[in-house]
């Protein structure tokens, strides 16, 4: 098998690309802290990965208290297994010209969850620039900066 680069960008469905979900340990994605999966990325995992949208819904903290935090679950199916990130980015929800993307609560999951993730491979969407209305160079650079030791994937159609 090919070894991860520690960071790429390729242009591939995230949730039915076999091939990458069978070789990585966690799929992370952003959303918001109001239990509502109900557009973008979010609406299609929580149909794809109904797991990860129950973690969301169970987790008991209030929003602020979630806010630049993280849930996961574990999904397993036939062809692949990985623990799903729901990162909390969002407070709210929106169109993507009221930018509700927070990048410093998106870094402030991306530091808890480091020492959980150094070493592995993390495959996700272009988090917060859909949606949330965030700059994905700037996220990008973030992601880059904060997990250095980590082998991240991100997909784009």
């Amino acid at each position: 098998m090919k070894e991860w680069p520690m960071y790429q960008e390729v242009q591939a469905d995230l949730l039915n690309h076999e091939d990458l979900l069978r070789q990585t340990d966690f799929v992370l994605h952003g959303c918001n802290c109001q239990k509502t999966f109900g557009s973008g990325i979010a609406a299609l995992i929580a149909d794809g990965w109904p797991e990860m949208y129950r973690a969301d819904l169970n987790d008991t903290r209030s929003p602020s208290e979630r806010f630049g935090s993280y849930t996961e679950a574990d999904v397993h199916r036939v062809a692949y297994d990985f623990i799903g990130l729901n990162v909390y980015s969002q407070f709210f929800y929106g169109p993507p010209s009221e930018k509700h993307f927070d990048i410093d609560k998106f870094t402030q999951a991306l530091i808890t969850l480091e020492p959980k993730v150094q070493g592995k491979k993390v495959l996700m969407p272009m988090v917060g620039s859909g949606k949330g209305g965030g700059n994905w160079e700037d996220i990008k650079q973030r992601i880059k900066t904060v997990w250095g030791s980590v082998h991240v994937t991100v997909c784009y159609l």
